[in-house]
């Protein structure tokens, strides 16, 4: 006898034969079908806790008309007692913890209809592709389909091995539908937002139109890396092309360069000379460059550059107010290298940290407003001639004041002009 009496059981062994199978009894009618036996230890459901959660399941697996056992758990693991193998329960016979899906593809393999990215109808208005990885970490194989549009989908076991498009989320399946192969992978050291030192941001983005979202690596000194399923989703730097990957490793992911408020950067170009300081960046921000500016007396800019045999970035504080005398520089080779200049304006002086006192016209925040669009409100009030920028120790944020003063006939400097790029913009004596 091997476990409960027929008369009790719709489904179990009761009968051991000599070709090491048992009889079923089916469905109560005394029709009787050969099962592997399984051992109490192997799979056991009343010993399915916490640490294995596993789930058995029959069917026949190989075709020979002998009941086969598949086990599988939430980590993944699978293992089948095949009649084929002699019915037998020891890890190398079952493939346990990681047996072939050819041991049960009833089984261990959803089934996918013909229609379902077919690739034989792979033609020039999908070109898909079809893999296969246990998305959901049952045991079972699912299916993953994407194409050159970036369009996907996934058949999951635990959807039911349902092949409908809500049921798979084509074209826009959600990533946590199968993150092992609809997301490139992430080493634990490459751009890890646990290291906040480095300020680096991390985005996904399908930078190749493939279906997979690959990663992005920014820094506040515009480094730049790109994980890509095209490259094998490797993370060296040669093929994430850290720190100044080209635009073309992920054109759908536009090349944002840090900001400072009261600065205008102007990528790749720089000024030459009026330097009043140069140093290696090292873990100062665009930001923290700004205030080094703004503390150092006659600084109306700063640029970031790396010569050839430069080991890391640098910077200079310089005396040039750009874009006046900026020229595109050679050795501004990475992304977001390059000056960052107090604004200028056609027809319009600045004159740092002064003003006219009085003489105003109108004055509001600043808000959203740049200094060229102030200076065009000045052009277009009546009888201005100068508006400034500036941030008295109460206010929440920089303020304007269109004048009727033509500097710098009343210029004085003042304490209220704190910020680098904080001042007067004129209209020359001539004008």
């Amino acid at each position: 006898m091997f476990g409960d009496h027929p008369n009790g059981c719709k489904q179990c062994c009761w009968l051991k034969t000599q070709d090491g199978t048992c009889s079923v009894l089916a469905n109560g009618v005394s029709t009787y079908t050969k099962v592997c036996p399984r051992p109490d230890f192997w799979c056991d459901p009343k010993n399915a806790g916490a640490s294995n959660n596993w789930v058995l399941r029959q069917a026949d697996c190989d075709g020979d008309g002998i009941m086969d056992w598949v086990c599988t758990d939430v980590k993944g693991n699978r293992g089948v007692i095949r009649s084929t193998s002699g019915c037998k329960s020891d890890d190398p016979s079952t493939g346990w913890p990681a047996a072939p899906t050819t041991y049960c593809p009833s089984l261990l393999v959803c089934p996918r209809p013909d229609f379902w990215c077919d690739p034989k109808n792979a033609g020039a208005s999908n070109n898909w592709v079809l893999r296969q990885a246990d998305c959901d970490g049952d045991g079972i194989m699912d299916w993953v389909c994407t194409d050159v549009k970036g369009n996907r989908g996934v058949i999951r076991s635990t959807s039911g091995w349902k092949s409908d498009d809500p049921s798979t989320g084509w074209p826009a399946a959600p990533t946590t539908y199968c993150p092992s192969l609809l997301v490139c992978p992430r080493p634990d050291y490459w751009c890890d937002p646990k290291n906040t030192g480095a300020n680096w941001v991390l985005d996904q983005v399908d930078c190749d139109g493939d279906g997979i979202m690959d990663l992005v690596c920014t820094d506040v000194k515009g480094n730049r890396g790109v994980i890509r399923s095209t490259s094998g989703c490797k993370s060296d730097d040669p093929s994430t092309g850290w720190p100044a990957a080209p635009t073309s490793y992920c054109p759908s992911f536009p090349l944002v360069c840090p900001s400072v408020p009261g600065y205008t950067f102007n990528q790749y170009m720089d000024v030459p000379g009026q330097d009043i300081l140069c140093d290696f960046v090292g873990n100062k921000t665009v930001a923290s460059l700004a205030q080094s500016c703004a503390n150092t007396q006659d600084c109306l800019s700063f640029n970031v550059f790396k010569h050839d045999n430069d080991p890391s970035p640098k910077f200079c504080l310089k005396r040039a107010a750009a874009p006046l005398a900026v020229a595109q520089a050679t050795y501004m080779k990475q992304g977001c290298l390059g000056i960052y200049a107090c604004p200028t304006v056609p027809g319009y002086t600045f004159n740092q940290y002064m003003d006219v006192p009085g003489r105003d016209i109108i004055c509001d925040f600043v808000g959203d407003k740049t200094v060229a669009s102030l200076a065009q409100l000045c052009t277009s009030t009546q009888g201005c001639q100068s508006f400034n920028v500036f941030k008295h120790d109460t206010d929440p944020s920089p303020k304007f004041c269109l004048k009727q003063a033509m500097a710098p006939l009343l210029l004085s400097k003042v304490t209220y002009m704190k910020q680098a790029c904080m001042g007067i913009y004129t209209v020359p004596p001539h004008h």
